[in-house]
């Protein structure tokens, strides 16, 4: 499976989970596919509460739970 492919899928996925709705567009198809394969990816664990390594829970010095996401390095 290519990546146009998986991306596809992964509209489909989203579109399901959005009760057949069209979700919002959020410019996909103007972002890199790297970039939009990954973004689609951690919008469906988001919404199917999924965990996942790409998103660690980092715990503050007052106790209270933040998201960290990794700033991508190139």
């Amino acid at each position: 499976m290519d990546q146009d492919e998986r991306i596809a899928n992964l509209k489909a996925e989203l579109r399901r989970l959005n009760g057949g709705d069209d979700p919002p567009s959020f410019g996909i198809d103007d972002m890199p596919k790297d970039m939009a394969e990954q973004f689609l990816e951690r919008i469906i664990a988001v919404e199917t509460g999924q965990t996942t390594s790409k998103v660690a829970p980092v715990s503050g010095a007052d106790n209270t739970w933040h998201i960290s996401i990794p700033v991508r390095k190139d």
